[in-house]
């Protein structure tokens, strides 16, 4: 996810555009045209391609939101901006596709409540195995656990 992004960043940087920049990382939420031959063939093949690419476009869209919320604060870091106009243009952009991945992550949520609900409870059961080998280490590491 984060070369998907880091991607899309440059590509939009080099052309100079915040709104290209979600036409590159748009393409993640659609379903792609072979989806109906797959389900109609193997649909237990369908279901995976389809867990994944909604569990991909949805990553990407948090991870893309986090990152607005974060520029939106870059202005109180850089006080003494020079080009203010410039930076509130920037920003004018960032929310504009913001708008948009905002309303793709929803799309997401009501089409495929279901689904929706399978890649949350993934993603937790990530993170609790996660956190819970820190611990591990931790553990190992002070001598506690052999």
């Amino acid at each position: 996810v984060i070369a998907i992004l880091d991607e899309a960043a440059q590509t939009a940087r080099d052309i100079r555009s915040i709104n290209e920049l979600w036409d590159l990382l748009e393409v993640y939420f659609k379903i792609p045209g072979y989806f109906s031959c797959l389900e109609n063939c193997w649909p237990w093949l369908a279901r995976v391609v389809l867990l994944e690419r909604l569990s991909v476009a949805v990553e990407i869209v948090l991870a893309f939101l986090h990152a607005c919320d974060a520029a939106h604060h870059l202005d109180k870091f850089f006080s003494d901006l020079s080009d203010k106009e410039g930076f509130e243009k920037i920003q004018k952009e960032l929310n504009s596709v913001r708008v948009k991945a905002e309303a793709a992550h929803i799309e997401i949520q009501t089409s495929f409540p279901t689904v929706y609900r399978v890649m949350q409870t993934e993603k937790a059961a990530r993170l609790i195995l996660k956190e819970e080998e820190k611990v591990i280490k931790h553990l190992y590491h002070e001598g506690i656990l052999q």
